[in-house]
């Protein structure tokens, strides 16, 4: 017997025609249920023989089941056994791990100048806090008679 490299192959599954009059709490579960299906009928294998990894059972769980988006899997058979994994370009990529944290300076945070509608609001956001600064509340004759009559 030959022995021969496992075959891999990416494969694009739809799960809207599934999903859409399935109830909202059951939809993680079914979503998953349906992929592990498809790729066995695909792979012609038992669905028990269909191994997920974890990336694709979260994003199957966190994303698909609330849009219903298609879902890009890769899948490996080697021997009797099936892999499935989730296509590399829908992987998370850690960005936080890949940069370390910065040191924020004590005091004020310097943020970038805002552009376009933001600048407009965070200008007049900054002279209405500036005003309030320089002027203390001045009584006015309504709050005087009111606080009379309260009294």
């Amino acid at each position: 017997m030959a022995t021969t490299a496992p075959a891999r192959i990416s494969r694009t599954i739809r799960l809207r025609k599934r999903l859409v009059r399935i109830h909202m709490s059951r939809r993680r579960k079914k979503s998953v249920d349906y992929v592990r299906e498809d790729i066995a009928r695909h792979a012609k294998a038992g669905a028990g023989s269909v191994k997920m990894s974890k990336d694709l059972n979260n994003y199957l769980v966190d994303k698909v089941a609330r849009s219903m988006s298609p879902v890009r899997v890769t899948v490996e058979r080697d021997g009797d056994i099936v892999k499935a994994d989730l296509a590399p370009e829908l992987k998370r990529r850690p960005e936080a791990a890949d940069k370390p944290a910065e040191k924020k300076a004590p005091g004020k945070a310097q943020q970038e100048p805002a552009k376009g509608v933001a600048a407009g609001k965070a200008a007049h956001q900054h002279n209405q806090a500036q005003q309030q600064k320089a002027a203390p509340k001045q009584a006015t004759p309504s709050d005087s008679a009111h606080d009379k009559k309260v009294k």
